[in-house]
């Protein structure tokens, strides 16, 4: 799904450390990426390395407009 969006200039690594299971809308999470790889790609003026990396964390990092709370399988963010 991402290869065809990034061209062939951009040489795409995922890094998967360990399995991480998540409760999201599948959708959604599609969409995420698929921003995230285009605003990518733009910053990158069409060439280089595309890491996408997944790693497991004890809490969900904190934001100026909500606390961290504890990440589970349960939580939808």
């Amino acid at each position: 799904m991402i290869n065809p969006l990034i061209g062939a200039c951009i040489e795409l690594c995922i890094e998967l450390q360990q399995p991480c299971y998540i409760h999201a809308d599948a959708g959604q999470f599609d969409t995420a990426l698929i921003n995230m790889t285009v605003n990518a790609r733009g910053a990158m003026h069409g060439e280089g390395l595309l890491v996408i990396a997944v790693e497991r964390v004890a809490q969900i990092p904190a934001c100026p407009r909500c606390s961290a709370s504890p990440s589970s399988p349960a939580t939808a963010w």
